[in-house]
């Protein structure tokens, strides 16, 4: 892909649309990735810190020391043709690209349900354990819900394959992906499921017990609808709102 990508500069903001459009990625974001690729891939094979790159000439220079750079005007650096890179190095690019943007878009998923802590998301469970039960979330994201997470009284209720709701506790990077923990047992959740309903109503979890009643603070009084359907997401936990005054 990468090599397509030298060889039809021409075409260079089609083809940034294309993997725009695949990564989700802006086009800027693209192109910087790209540089970033190709700049390693030309520094490790001339053995350099650093070198300067032209998209648009399509040509590079690498920089041996300062004064290659400095004690010289442009016309007299000695700027290579992309066509006369090595096979290596658009090979290097190619695979540092793959990397390079693996790696962004897992830093945009971690950006995006870092924003979502303490929200309710909806997930199938995927497979239940001893200790812990792995969902699967949308954007394809593996979260867990550790056993100390579960509602005891719900636990014949955990099937795979079931959509349930849930409250997210943390998200953190695991290796190269991202890890989204997950809580059904959590005092926050049933505030989480009343805030998503009524996002303009102030809340404040009092107490819970699990898998029977939820006591919650509110700046002002809920219909009875909307406590039946968080009871329903909460599998018949009776939810009781305390107007503040």
């Amino acid at each position: 892909f990468l090599l397509v990508f030298v060889e039809v500069m021409s075409s260079i903001h089609k083809i940034l649309d294309e993997i725009k459009r695949e990564s989700g990625l802006t086009k800027n974001e693209v192109m910087y990735i790209f540089e970033q690729a190709l700049e390693a891939a030309v520094c490790s094979y001339f053995g350099v810190r650093e070198c300067l790159i032209d998209l648009e000439g399509k040509k590079i220079f690498p920089v041996y020391g300062i004064e290659s750079v400095y004690s010289h005007s442009e016309k007299h650096l000695k700027w290579i043709n992309f066509s006369e890179l090595d096979p290596w190095i658009t090979r290097d690019c190619r695979d540092n690209f793959t990397r390079f943007l693996h790696r962004a878009k897992e830093d945009e998923l971690l950006k995006k349900w870092r924003n979502r802590v303490h929200q309710t998301v909806q997930g199938e469970i995927e497979c239940i354990r001893k200790s812990e039960i792995n969902v699967r979330l949308e954007d394809d994201v593996h979260a867990t819900m550790l056993k100390s997470e579960w509602v005891p009284r719900e636990v014949p209720l955990y099937r795979q394959g079931d959509l349930l709701w849930f409250y997210v506790l943390k998200v953190a990077r695991v290796g190269d992906g991202v890890r989204v923990y997950l809580s059904r047992g959590s005092i926050n959740f049933p505030v989480a499921l009343l805030r998503s309903r009524v996002p303009w109503v102030k809340f404040k979890p009092v107490r819970r017990i699990r898998g029977s009643k939820s006591w919650v603070e509110a700046s002002e009084e809920i219909s009875s609808v909307i406590l039946r359907e968080v009871s329903r997401d909460l599998m018949g936990e009776v939810v009781e709102v305390m107007v503040a005054r």
